[in-house]
């Protein structure tokens, strides 16, 4: 039994995988970059970005995974 719920968590995390490869990224290449000022406002906006892309996959997975992808 213990072995199904590793199979199990297994699966799903990987069907995970193959929907974030499916999902619309925010930073679309038609979207073009802003122009930054400064080095540090185009790092900060990068960041913020990625880290948007993980709330999105999190939202969409089911509860067992959500805890490793917010991680």
């Amino acid at each position: 039994m213990q072995q199904f719920k590793q199979y199990s968590k297994e699966l799903t995390k990987l069907k995970n995988e193959l929907d974030d490869a499916k999902l619309p990224k925010h930073g679309k290449l038609s979207d073009p970059e802003p122009d930054f000022c400064f080095e540090g406002n185009k790092k900060q906006y990068k960041l913020n970005h990625k880290v948007l892309d993980k709330i999105d996959r999190a939202n969409k997975s089911d509860d067992e995974s959500r805890f490793d992808l917010l991680e």
